[in-house]
């Protein structure tokens, strides 16, 4: 049996005359003997070289996590025919949870007016990644992710920040992305922000209407 791990370039398998050396097919020419190969995905594009060497080079995306039967037909000249079968499995790439940034900061924010920030988490294995749950700590943040997500291979979710301060004041805080990533299971966003007043200022200071008589206006 034959067990690789997804985004394997090239494997050899061996010399198919090593593999039917003990059979003599052809009394006359043992060595005149021609090989098919049965049940292969062409995903795999499994070849025989002129050496009678195989080998195959799967897609770079392609895996196998049930183990597939494939039979390799050896026949001579006079049609006799011996098979050999072999099992081959092609162990997928776990999940792998990018996100798009680790830390964000805010900036200055006035209260009742809250900032928003999007981050991006997308999944880089080939088997599904499953968004759990994304903890929220700090006063002032808050996210929009209320259930688990599952996501296949490539694809992604945005995933919206709030930074709404109720005073002014400085903000430091933290989201803890949790998923089925074995590898890295939890994945910690730093967050920062201020909050301030909004502050009304009038120019002048000070205004001299001069002398103003009774029922006349002064613009």
């Amino acid at each position: 049996d034959i067990i690789i791990d997804e985004g394997t370039e090239q494997f050899v398998i061996g010399d198919l005359y090593g593999f039917f050396d003990d059979v003599d097919l052809n009394d006359v020419n043992p060595d005149a003997l021609v090989f098919d190969i049965i049940g292969a995905p062409l995903e795999l594009h499994m070849e025989i070289d002129e050496g009678n060497v195989l080998f195959f080079a799967p897609d770079s995306d392609f895996y196998l996590i049930d183990a597939i039967d494939i039979t390799i037909e050896a026949s001579d000249q006079e049609d006799v025919l011996v098979e050999d079968v072999f099992q081959l499995t092609i162990n997928p790439e776990p999940q792998e949870i990018l996100v798009s940034e680790l830390d964000h900061d805010f900036g200055l924010v006035l209260v009742g007016e809250p900032g928003e920030w999007v981050f991006n988490i997308e999944n880089r294995g080939s088997v599904v990644l499953t968004i759990d749950e994304i903890i929220v700590d700090g006063d002032g943040y808050s996210v929009d992710f209320d259930q688990a997500v599952d996501l296949e291979r490539y694809e992604s979710i945005d995933v919206t920040t709030t930074f709404d301060p109720d005073m002014f004041g400085d903000y430091d805080g933290q989201l803890t992305i949790l998923s089925t990533d074995q590898n890295n299971p939890e994945v910690v966003i730093s967050l920062t922000g201020q909050a301030s007043r909004s502050i009304i200022r009038i120019e002048p200071g000070d205004l001299d209407f001069g002398e103003v008589y009774l029922e006349s206006s002064t613009r």
